[in-house]
């Protein structure tokens, strides 16, 4: 898997956001999906876009999230670590 860098992540949530969900280009939006499903361990990153209030804390409006809160969301999950 090829790690994304933040500022990857925040220009493909961009353009995810610029695209329009339900609105846009399918296509793009397909291939954006997959882009982050691919470079961030992040099990529930399409869920971030269509059912964000079940990720977001106490100040942030679900309706509302930029494409920096977005990243910062996706990111900050670690998987879990199994020993030997």
């Amino acid at each position: 898997m090829s790690r994304l860098t933040r500022e990857e992540v925040v220009a493909v949530f961009r353009e995810i956001i610029d695209v329009g969900i339900g609105a846009g280009d399918e296509d793009v939006l397909e291939r954006d999906i997959t882009l982050l499903e691919q470079g961030i361990p992040c099990p529930y990153v399409s869920d971030l876009l269509f059912w964000p209030d079940k990720y977001v804390e106490a100040g942030d409006d679900p309706n509302d999230l930029g494409p920096e809160r977005l990243a910062e969301l996706a990111m900050r999950h670690r998987p879990i670590e199994m020993g030997p």
